[in-house]
């Protein structure tokens, strides 16, 4: 363990990171996204087959694959350890 005057010791991190708070704000913004009121009685076919209702939900899917993924990259914890050379 590092003492405190080692100066190759990583700074303590306090809070969220920007990437973390980023994607945490893409989170609720799908959530809310995700509340579609406005879609339930539209009757509008996308493509002349698919309900516009259905396009909006496949839509949002597509968007929170895209925010797992940039989780996965951005705000991921890292590991500890370092490996041993």
């Amino acid at each position: 363990m590092p003492n405190s005057t080692d100066s190759s010791a990583p700074p303590d991190r306090k809070g969220l990171s920007s990437g973390a708070l980023l994607i945490a704000g893409l989170v609720i913004v799908l959530l809310i996204l995700h509340q579609d009121n406005w879609l339930w009685n539209n009757d509008t076919l996308l493509f002349g087959f698919m309900p516009i209702g259905l396009a909006w939900h496949a839509g949002i899917s597509m968007a929170a694959s895209f925010t797992w993924f940039l989780a996965t990259r951005i705000a991921w914890p890292l590991d500890e350890e370092e490996p041993q050379r």
